[in-house]
């Protein structure tokens, strides 16, 4: 397979503080002073790893990741690897996971898995069709969060969720038109958390396998929190739960 191209400073940095990511090279803007804070950091962390550092021309940056927001750092890694579902469920409790359903906006994907990953969730389900994967530009929108995220694509997400369910884990699914609101819900320590689409929400199928359908109380004039936003607030609220029962 042909590595990946991944840029900006958060994901190069991320990128090499991850255990297991083997980066090829590394390309940073003639332009950037080597006596810059992040350049300094960049090209310490890849001395540490061995990685060798290329010093090219911002434009040659710019074809090279076909955007202009690299930031003035771009690398060559292989491709991102994939967790399988069995070693994110043999983790300890509490075991908080997030499935995602239908989500297509590789901008809204990288967003929600660096909330997710800032609240402590232990892994993401991401469908094999019907959604983004794992892309630079997902790498980009999460600020390098996903090389410290355990993220299995799974073929049959109604199916997968049936399997933890199996497992003693309960599936609460995050919705506009949940019946419970999400702060007055007492929130399992085992728990996956379901959110589908800004479009058309959690597909039916989904939904029959939810054990509680909960939604966000909203007090403006605007009708819903984007993707991102959601997923926030109810990351926060796992977290403010847990944390009352310790």
């Amino acid at each position: 397979m042909k590595p990946s191209i991944i840029y900006g400073y958060h994901p190069l940095r991320e990128a090499l503080r991850a255990d297991k990511l083997s980066l090829d090279s590394i390309y940073i803007a003639k332009q950037l002073k080597e006596e810059g804070k992040r350049t300094k950091e960049i090209l310490s962390l890849a001395y540490m790893k061995g990685i060798p550092v290329k010093r090219i021309e911002k434009g040659e940056l710019s074809k090279m990741t076909g955007v202009l927001t690299h930031q003035g750092f771009a690398a060559k890694i292989e491709p991102f690897i994939y967790t399988e579902l069995n070693e994110i469920l043999a983790q300890s409790s509490p075991l908080t996971l997030l499935a995602l359903d239908s989500i297509m906006d590789p901008q809204n994907l990288g967003a929600v898995i660096r909330s997710s990953h800032c609240m402590g969730m232990k892994g993401i389900l991401l469908p094999t069709h019907r959604a983004a994967h794992i892309t630079p530009t997902v790498i980009k929108a999460s600020a390098g969060a996903v090389f410290h995220t355990l993220i299995a694509k799974v073929i049959n997400l109604a199916h997968t969720l049936d399997i933890v369910k199996r497992k003693g884990l309960w599936v609460y699914g995050l919705s506009m038109d949940g019946t419970i609101p999400l702060f007055k819900t007492d929130l399992p320590d085992n728990l996956v958390l379901v959110v589908g689409g800004e479009e058309k929400g959690i597909r039916p199928v989904i939904r029959k396998r939810c054990d509680e359908l909960l939604f966000i109380p909203m007090f403006g004039r605007i009708e819903s929190l984007n993707l991102s936003a959601a997923c926030s607030v109810a990351f926060y609220e796992i977290v403010r739960q847990r944390e009352l029962k310790c």
